[in-house]
Parts: C-alpha cells; sequence; structure tokens
C-alpha cells in the first residue's frame, strides 16, 4: 500500500461519514493538538529552568559572596532555585538583624 492509497482511502472513508462522526473526529483532532501544544510548552518550559538554574548555580559556586549573590538576585527570582536561595536569605538576614539572638549572630 502506498501512502498515496492510504490518503485517498482516508478521504473517501471521512467523507461517507455522517455530520456527528465528522464533528467528533474534529473535536477529537482540537484536543490533540492543544494537547501537544502544552507537552512542548512545559518541555520548552523546564529546559528554560534548567538552563536558568544551571546559570545561578555557576554563579553561587564561583566564590563570590553570597551577600553580593543574594542582592543580585533577590528581585529577579528566575527559577526555583533562586526562590529558595533568596527565602533562606531574608530568613539569615532577619536572623542576624535582630538584637535578641546574639548566639544566632556568633554561629553565622
Amino acid at each position: 500500500m502506498s501512502p498515496k492509497f492510504l490518503s485517498i482511502q482516508i478521504l473517501s472513508m471521512l467523507s461517507n461519514t455522517d455530520l456527528l462522526s465528522k464533528i467528533i473526529i474534529i473535536i477529537l483532532t482540537g484536543f490533540s493538538l492543544f494537547s501537544w501544544a502544552l507537552i512542548f510548552g512545559k518541555v520548552f518550559k523546564i529546559i528554560s529552568i534548567n538552563s536558568r538554574t544551571d546559570n545561578f548555580l555557576k554563579v553561587f559556586w564561583s566564590g563570590e559572596n553570597v551577600h553580593d549573590i543574594y542582592q543580585k538576585y533577590k528581585d529577579n527570582i528566575t527559577c526555583p532555585t533562586v526562590s529558595v536561595f533568596s527565602e533562606v536569605m531574608k530568613d539569615i538576614e532577619g536572623l542576624v538583624n535582630t538584637k535578641d539572638n546574639v548566639s544566632v549572630r556568633i554561629r553565622i
């Protein structure tokens, strides 16, 4: 069977169906295309997040001062890793800036 024969056979099969079948095929095709669009969108988003995470980790492990890294990224949360880092640094700053926790400041 050649591809041309198969496409003609599919077209003739679709032309011989009733209206309800054609509507169902159109709806299923639409949902299929929508699903694939979502899948590819998520894949590209994961690739982007992985890339941004790798960039942040290179900066983080470069030996740069952690406080300077925090200042650079605190308003530019680009990935989950930066979000966790920023939240931890906020907590540490809060502990260091309290006057009652002298022992915490000494440990940090």
